[in-house]
């Protein structure tokens, strides 16, 4: 069962609610479900990832919801998102969801990122 109030710091914009609201309804997806993780990749060696597959949680998932959206995190990303904000924007490249968290070093084209502490956690 979703927490209503986490005892986590990831937080969401209103732009990323809004946004995510309208991809599961294009998509027919009955209600808003996301799952947020960590992966190896890009040029600082991890990146975030986002699915919007209602199906892709798993047991071990930190659950809890958010402004009715039902938000899954992988375990192993919880350290990573301590401090984030989910966030939406559109430019004239289009529109995307950014990971704003000052607690980790983005590389230049903010898709990738590093700690900045890694002793820390």
């Amino acid at each position: 069962m979703p927490e209503t109030n986490p005892n986590l710091s990831l937080q969401f914009s209103t732009a990323a609610i809004v946004e995510i609201h309208r991809l599961c309804r294009q998509w027919g997806y009955p209600s808003a479900q996301i799952r947020v993780g960590v992966a190896p990749g890009g040029c600082q060696g991890q990146r975030y990832t986002l699915g919007f597959r209602p199906d892709d949680s798993a047991p071990d998932d930190r659950s809890f919801a958010w402004e009715n959206v039902q938000v899954a995190i992988e375990p192993r990303a919880l350290p990573f998102l301590q401090g984030c904000t989910l966030d939406y924007a559109e430019d004239l490249m289009g529109g995307n969801f950014r990971f704003h968290n000052p607690p980790v070093a983005l590389c230049a084209c903010g898709l990738s990122f590093r700690e900045l502490n890694p002793e820390a956690k």
